[in-house]
């Protein structure tokens, strides 16, 4: 109950909580509490799908914007700004930063190493 203010309004919330009523698939797709509906046969294969890509993606960038997410709950936005850009700049100088730079001036995908 505590986390659901949030992912979806305090009066969809509210509601969903007053009603006491099982939320089927499509609708928590639509309230934003799910990312997308898979087939129950087709569940590990789309997981691995997206572990695969999420695994050679830029896992330091990913693990600061999972970390700035969830500090800036509850803060106001001007500290939010800030805190963003704390952590924008926690990334300048890696080894993942300067493959980026050098990928992208190549035209090539990046080959990320998590450093």
């Amino acid at each position: 109950m505590a986390l659901l203010t949030l992912y979806v309004p305090i009066a969809t919330a509210r509601r969903i909580l007053f009603e006491a009523r099982p939320i089927g698939g499509e609708e928590a797709l639509k309230l934003g509490l799910v990312d997308e509906l898979v087939e129950t046969d087709a569940i590990l294969d789309r997981a691995m799908e997206i572990a695969k890509k999420y695994a050679v993606g830029p896992t330091l960038a990913y693990g600061a914007i999972k970390s700035s997410l969830l500090s800036m709950i509850g803060v106001s936005p001007l500290q939010a700004l800030h805190m963003e850009q704390d952590y924008s700049l926690t990334g300048y100088g890696t080894h993942d930063y300067e493959e980026a730079l050098k990928a992208w001036q190549e035209k090539r995908p990046p080959q990320f190493l998590g450093r």
